[in-house]
């Protein structure tokens, strides 16, 4: 099952402000892009990561 994980550090910033000013805004941008089937995030103080998880079969550099 191809995908791929997005992690952004945000040092200093509590999991509150790390969800709300990078993983919700990134998941909502994630998930306009063709071929993607599934989006989540976990938000940490100081750190986003975002899994995207593409259709099978799906090639993540032919997304777009």
């Amino acid at each position: 099952m191809p995908f791929a994980d997005v992690i952004t550090p945000m040092p200093g910033a509590s999991a509150k402000e790390v969800e709300k000013l990078v993983s919700m805004p990134l998941e909502k941008m994630i998930r306009n892009i063709d071929g993607v089937e599934y989006v989540y995030s976990m938000s940490m103080p100081n750190v986003s990561i975002v899994t995207v998880r593409y259709y099978v079969g799906q090639k993540p550099e032919d997304s777009s």
